[in-house]
């Protein structure tokens, strides 16, 4: 069964053969040496691509290959793409948010306003509930969906994420 994860993005295309250069989270770097499929979500499409040949250039960038895709035409179109593994092929990355049993303490920050500071995490039968509040004390709750979680930092209890307009 595939059950992607979000690892990073495409940032550009790189010459003229259709390879990209994609910025991979740091937790993800052992995984991304060895996964067979890179997925990218095309217009809210998950779509897998098996990876012909990969370079790890620095800082987290990534030079690839994929199948199918030939030129630069078409690789311009992956641009600003979110890049995903199957999470089958991830090895252990100790912090990702779904296997913490607890989140309280941790803080939010988001594309849709001020930080929320997470006060619990309640378990619903289809869904995860982060329910937090703002500085101003006003309460949230906040679905755990692993496709809008950025980052992760565990030694500043920071979770970055991109929510959908119109949730809070």
């Amino acid at each position: 069964m595939i059950d992607p994860v979000p690892v990073g993005e495409i940032l550009k295309s790189h010459g003229v053969h259709g390879d990209l250069v994609a910025k991979v989270d740091e937790p993800y770097h052992n995984s991304m040496e060895n996964c067979r499929a890179l997925f990218i979500d095309i217009d809210g499409n998950i779509v897998p691509f098996m990876i012909l040949q990969r370079k790890y250039l620095e800082r987290g960038l990534w030079l690839l290959e994929l199948k199918g895709v030939k030129s630069r035409s078409e690789s311009t179109e992956f641009h600003g793409c979110r890049v995903f593994i199957n999470k089958e092929e991830l090895e252990d990355v100790g912090n990702t948010v779904l296997d913490r049993p607890d989140l309280t303490g941790f803080s939010i920050h988001h594309n849709l306003g001020s930080p929320i500071f997470i006060q619990k995490v309640e378990e619903y039968p289809q869904q995860i509930m982060l329910i937090g509040s703002y500085e101003s004390g006003e309460d949230v709750m906040i679905p755990l969906v692993e496709n809008w979680i950025e980052s992760v930092d565990s030694d500043r209890k920071k979770i970055s994420m991109k929510l959908p307009e119109g949730l809070i």
